[in-house]
């Protein structure tokens, strides 16, 4: 959560206008959404591949490893 806080405080730390503030905040949401999707689709592809059935996937040991594989800087925090 460090990196996340870091990456938020860097645009909020108050060299932009409210304007650009929100431009910076929405750039980052939408780049976290399309994160998200493109590692739920390549993980689900992947099982395929092996022969799993993604239906058949925990959605938190999903989320577990989407958290773990798109921000491994977060360590153990």
């Amino acid at each position: 959560m460090r990196h996340d806080r870091y990456r938020i405080n860097m645009i909020i730390d108050g060299s932009l206008n409210d304007e650009e503030c929100a431009d910076e905040l929405e750039k980052l949401l939408s780049g976290v959404r399309s994160d998200a999707i493109k590692h739920t689709w390549t993980e689900a592809c992947s099982q395929y591949d092996k022969g799993m059935d993604p239906r058949n996937f925990e959605v938190p040991l999903l989320l577990e490893k989407a958290i773990a594989d798109l921000n491994p800087e977060r360590g153990d925090d």
